[in-house]
């Protein structure tokens, strides 16, 4: 599941990572190689919630970045402690294979990316699940002067809860300041079991992001291929008469991934928000209908777009008066069941398209976003029990 924020407090981040950091040189010191677990029952107060298995620390040292890219953080030092002893790895991912995770294991996650002073633009980080890299973004980032010369800092602190058939993880940094000026001047993080409970019948989740294709299409421009960087779907009557007018949006996932057998609890589509019109009098709502045949986002027109499944999968109240939001449509699960033994994806319309005089209803979502705007992409979010 994401993350979820715990602080941003600079001074504590970096209190809890030179606790780990002495703890473990206190080890070295003693001559422990492979220090056993009670060792760190020692440092326990410190924390709220005790580590109950092991935990890594990691460090790197400066690297360049390049522009408007997201760079993986490589050479990182890094020391794995367990019940079973400590072993020390330089990379960029770290696999955690190794620790229990067919309970629900909770990990905390506290560290800081420290810039050079000369540093510019915007700054971002982000935390990258393998193997299908899931990508939650850390910091956005909230920067602080380190002072002495040693640069900006931004901190992060959260609890992470791996999805099922997570190995490992690593960090990314991206930036579009003045480049080759910008860089790390050091990081590191601590991550560190902090809770355990059993799954039983607690649902599973599977997060997939982004669509495979999405596009839209214009019944004023009905022979016409229109893409799909923005989503839109909209109904007006033309202006000076003619009749009216309307788009409708067209996304597909990859519904692979979610495994045979199973009971669907959920299964909610997210888009972002960027912009929207109503001067109509009548409430209207948007609609969701599953696709019923193959499309193409490269040929897809109004007047080939696919044929839909006459019930809909879900239906939006047209949110008015914000922007910058997430809209979220919670299929119908019978429908989604059908959809991953058909999928073809699913169309969003406005219920009323033809509303009379000049009126004109509008939205549009954020489609195929730019980097570092990923977390904008659109995303479905399925909740499974196994049967």
């Amino acid at each position: 599941m994401p993350p979820y924020d715990l602080s941003s407090n600079l001074d504590d981040i970096n209190k809890r990572i030179d606790r780990l950091e002495g703890t473990i040189a206190g080890w070295q010191q003693s001559n422990h190689e492979y220090p056993l677990f009670p060792y760190m029952v020692a440092d326990q107060g410190n924390f709220k919630e005790p580590p109950l298995d092991f935990a890594f620390l990691l460090k790197s040292i400066e690297q360049g970045i390049p522009n408007q890219s997201w760079t993986t953080i490589n050479n990182i030092v890094g020391y794995r402690i367990r019940r079973t002893g400590m072993s020390h790895t330089t990379e960029s991912r770290f696999d955690i294979s190794g620790v229990q995770l067919r309970e629900e294991t909770q990990f905390l996650v506290t560290g800081v990316v420290r810039w050079q002073d000369n540093s510019s633009g915007e700054r971002r980080i982000r935390f990258v699940t393998w193997p299908y890299q899931e990508h939650f973004l850390l910091a956005d980032p909230a920067t602080y002067s380190v002072g002495g010369g040693r640069g900006l800092a931004s901190p992060f602190s959260f609890v992470w809860q791996p999805s099922e058939g997570t190995t490992g993880f690593s960090f990314q940094v991206w930036q579009n300041g003045e480049a080759p000026e910008l860089a790390i001047s050091y990081f590191s993080a601590s991550v560190i079991i902090v809770g355990r409970k059993k799954l039983y019948e607690v649902p599973k989740r599977l997060a997939i992001q982004p669509p495979v294709q999405l596009a839209w299409v214009d019944s004023t421009g009905a022979a016409s291929t229109w893409g799909g960087s923005t989503l839109f779907i909209r109904a007006r009557e033309i202006e000076g008469g003619g009749g009216g007018s309307a788009r409708r949006s067209f996304v597909q996932f990859d519904l692979s991934r979610i495994p045979s057998n199973i009971n669907i609890v959920s299964a909610t589509l997210h888009l972002f928000q960027t912009a929207e019109a109503d001067n109509t009098s009548a409430a209207d709502s948007i609609d969701v209908y599953r696709v019923e045949s193959s499309w193409n986002a490269g040929t897809i027109t109004w007047n080939n777009q696919p044929g839909v499944v006459s019930s809909k999968i879900s239906s939006h109240v047209h949110p008015t008066g914000s922007t910058n939001i997430w809209n979220n449509f919670t299929f119908s699960t019978a429908e989604f069941a059908a959809m991953i033994s058909s999928n073809y994806g699913v169309m969003l319309r406005f219920a009323n398209e033809d509303i009379g005089s000049t009126n004109m209803e509008r939205m549009e979502w954020v489609g195929s976003a730019a980097e570092p705007f990923f977390e904008r992409l659109p995303r479905l979010t399925v909740y499974y029990t196994e049967t």
